[in-house]
């Protein structure tokens, strides 16, 4: 889970809590897969989508995967061309 700037206490405390862990070098609270977990991610991810519709915690993570499949697709498709090392004679 990550947020846009440093979470409040009650939210870092209730991170904790659930035995999230904080990582520094990724700038992510993680832990393993558990169903109060995603429960509590849930509960932090909730906002109101395009036409008011409440997504969950795996429908934004969902979208973000095929966002980033997207912008993979657009990268593979364009191509580079740099230019050839010296002829040999």
């Amino acid at each position: 889970m990550s947020f846009p700037s440093k979470p409040e206490v009650e939210v870092i405390h209730d991170l904790k809590n659930a035995a999230f862990k904080w990582s520094g070098w990724l700038k992510i609270w993680y832990a393993k897969e558990f169903p109060y977990r995603v429960e509590l991610l849930n509960i932090l991810a909730r906002y109101g989508g395009e036409v008011g519709q409440e997504k969950s915690f795996a429908e934004i993570m969902e979208a973000k995967v095929e966002r980033s499949k997207d912008e993979r697709n657009a990268i593979g498709s364009t191509r580079i061309m740099l230019p050839s090392g010296p002829k040999a004679a």
